[in-house]
Parts: structure tokens; sequence; C-alpha cells
């Protein structure tokens, strides 16, 4: 997969988490995060920006290339694009600021809740173990433009020319392409929520694993499972810090 760091700011030390007072105590004493299954996701502009960035470079592809392997990969990608459902990722949500308005009151309940600033460090090794991946969202449109293009040829069509070899040209490799692309389609966001400076725990489960534990289901429906925030081999705790909302109280703690 393209390192999408390479198109966002450096990682910060700390990332923080948002979540309402009771969701932060579960945090703590579990130690542990939960990661949404993103179909489930209620704002849709989660899918239907980057896919409409995703489409607009796919369809820049097709007008320029004369290459007809090229080309039919992009009609197998606008498919993919264009489907409601795909391979499922699972997503946790931090941010490299710890106190932003918009996530106080969407996240931490008006700002009742509390921020958990993660160790970035311990959390990346901790994810790693449990096939977690960890990303910045990218903002700036044409940094979106570029990383689609660059996950296009270095994903989709080589990925393709080897699934061939072995699979020959059917629709079977049609699941090249969606691993490929419904993957970064959780990697982008409108420029306007620039501020959000949002990285996440990302998790494509586009395999069966025995040994993984099912889904849980909460509220309506939203399917999750849990991201364990393990110490590293040092001790060092990825629970680094816990920030009070702007309207937290000794009744949110309790």
């Amino acid at each position: 997969m393209i390192v999408a760091a390479r198109y966002a700011p450096g990682p910060p030390e700390t990332l923080w988490h948002y979540a309402p007072a009771l969701a932060s105590h579960g945090i703590l004493e579990s130690r542990a995060l939960w990661a949404s299954d993103t179909l489930c996701m209620s704002d849709k502009t989660e899918f239907t920006y980057p896919r409409e960035v995703m489409l607009r470079v796919l369809e820049r592809i097709d007008a320029g290339s004369e290459d007809p392997y090229e080309r039919w990969v992009v009609a197998m990608a606008k498919v993919v694009a264009e489907d409601d459902q795909g391979p499922t990722v699972y997503a946790a949500c931090t941010s490299a600021n710890n106190d932003i308005r918009s996530q106080w009151n969407l996240f931490a309940d008006n700002g009742t809740g509390f921020a958990i600033g993660l160790n970035r460090r311990v959390l990346f090794g901790a994810a790693a173990q449990q096939d977690y991946s960890l990303f910045p969202v990218i903002y700036d449109v044409q940094n979106q433009e570029e990383f689609y293009k660059e996950t296009f040829y270095a994903e989709a069509v080589d990925g393709v020319r080897k699934a061939e070899e072995s699979l020959g040209r059917d629709e079977r490799l049609a699941l090249v392409v969606a691993l490929a692309f419904c993957y970064p389609l959780t990697f982008v966001k409108h420029h306007q929520r620039f501020e959000e400076c949002e990285w996440r725990l990302m998790r494509l489960d586009h395999t069966f694993d025995r040994d993984r534990p099912p889904p849980r289901v909460r509220g309506s429906n939203i399917r999750y499972e849990t991201v364990s925030l393990d110490d590293d081999a040092t001790g060092e705790t990825s629970i680094a810090h816990v920030m009070a909302g702007p309207s937290a109280t000794l009744e949110s703690v309790d």
C-alpha cells in the first residue's frame, strides 16, 4: 500500500482520541479502542467525497491512456468505486490536535467528555500486531489526486498483472481492484475539514481469519471490533495523557 504519510504533515508524538465520559472510562479500563465498520458510518460524505475524487482521477487516466490494459483496469476500478458495498474496513479515529471544538462537540458529548492522548510510536506497534495500520487523512485536493493516481499504478495495475498470471483475466480480478481502491477511499476527507488533523487506525478485512473474534454489534447494527492498546516491549505505555473537555465536571467522571 502506498504510504499516505508522504501526502500529509509529519506524525506527531501524541494522537488524541475524543470520547464521551463513559466511553473514555471504558477505554482506560479495558485499554482498548473500538474500531467501527466504515460502511456503518452515519456521515455519508465519508464515502461520497473520496468517491468523487477517485472517479475524477480514473476519468483522467482513462482519457489520457492508450494502453488497452490500463483502460480495462480503469473500467473495473470504476465499477468498484461506484459500488456501495465492498471489502469491510474497520477504523478508529484519532487527531493530532487535542483541542478542536468540532471534535469535542461531535465525539465528546459537547465537551463533557475527554481526549485520550496516545503515544503514537507505541500505538503504531500495538496496532501492527493486530493487523491494523496507522495513516494520516489527506485533506489537500492535489495531494489526494496524486495519492489516488499513484495507488492506481502501484496497486491496481501491478496487482492485476500479477494476479492475472495465476487467476487469468476473469471477474476474480475485481477483488484485486477492490482491495486496491476501497481501502484508500478511507484516506481522504474534504479540505474544509482540515482542522481535524485526523489519523486513522485501519484494518482491511479481506480474509477469513479463524483466530480473530467475530465483530461485535452496537447501537443501530454498527459492527465494530476492539484494538488493544498494549504497551511496548520496554514497558512504555500507549496511553500517555488524559485531557478533560472544556465542559467536563466531576459528574462527568462519575
